[in-house]
């Protein structure tokens, strides 16, 4: 049986650290998808996910018209 961990955010404990991977949706863009490894529980990893995507989805509408299309932080 493997070691529990305990979730980054709330402290849960849990069985295995969770893979998050981010993907350009375009077809056109070649860029590698970003995959971030961490011990969250369910419910963490789905808000995580959440704020991501909505981060992502941010950082394209404030790049469009924009040279280089920097993520704003």
């Amino acid at each position: 049986m493997s070691e529990l961990k305990r979730c980054y955010v709330c402290g849960r404990l849990v069985p295995r650290a969770v893979t998050l991977t981010l993907a350009s949706q375009e077809e056109e863009e070649a860029r590698p998808a970003l995959t971030i490894e961490v011990n969250l529980c369910p419910a963490c990893a789905r808000r995580w996910a959440s704020e991501l995507l909505q981060a992502a989805e941010a950082a394209e509408e404030a790049g469009r018209g924009e040279a280089g299309g920097g993520v704003a932080s």
